[in-house]
């Protein structure tokens, strides 16, 4: 919510209280943010269900083509190196189920949210109250994600790539680089969803607050 929108439709009420706003105009702009938003989210969110969902049935796949696969046929692939184990094919299963499990995890998060925002009232108030309950979703999932859907991503991650290194035979050195790189792309993640809360979604927060707070009681 901007509030240098809605203090353009305030001052054009003449400088008139808050009760005498045109509540249509001042509707109308709540619900067109809140519509944003909400574009906004459903396509990060359906981006990381996508992601999570594409690398899950990948790396559940793999799994099944190591394990029944024709050993000579294994053997032929230039990528694998070693003699393939059922281990291998475990860890691809397990890689693969964090992913999905991933995936369903912002599912379901995703639609709990909906299905309580549906149940507010179509009014400017109900719509307020709408956008209020979006943003302190947004920063509930950026705090737990990290651990309920960041690290266990992170882990399904760093077990494909140890993964494709074993079965490429690589060289230590590769196991080095990937011990520095994985640690700094989660911290990397980490931070970002702090970055969001602190400088976009409490902001935002503070504003719709206030906001709802002069509509409740115009004089104060």
């Amino acid at each position: 919510m901007n509030f240098e929108e809605l203090k353009a439709v305030w001052d054009s009420q003449n400088q008139e209280p808050l009760y005498a706003v045109n509540e249509a105009s001042l509707h109308t702009l709540v619900r067109r943010r809140k519509e944003a938003e909400h574009r906004r989210t459903a396509w990060c969110y359906g981006r990381e269900i996508v992601i999570n969902s594409l690398c899950g049935v990948a790396m559940i796949a793999v799994a099944g083509m190591l394990l029944w696969s024709d050993p000579d046929w294994l053997a032929s692939l230039s990528w694998i190196n070693v003699a393939v184990s059922p281990w291998h094919a475990v860890a691809s299963a397990l890689a693969g189920g964090i992913w999905i499990y991933c995936a369903s995890y912002l599912w379901v998060a995703r639609r709990r949210q909906l299905h309580r925002e549906e149940s507010m009232a179509a009014s400017l108030r109900g719509d307020l109250d709408r956008a209020l309950a979006h943003v302190a979703f947004q920063i509930d999932i950026s705090r737990s994600v990290a651990w309920w859907g960041l690290l266990p991503s992170w882990f399904a991650a760093g077990l494909g790539v140890l993964l494709i290194f074993h079965l490429k035979a690589a060289p230590a050195w590769a196991y080095g680089i990937m011990a520095v790189i994985m640690p700094v792309a989660f911290g990397f993640a980490l931070a970002c969803h702090h970055y969001l809360i602190r400088l976009r979604y409490r902001p935002r927060l503070e504003e719709l607050e206030s906001l709802r707070a002069k509509l409740t009681n115009p004089e104060a």
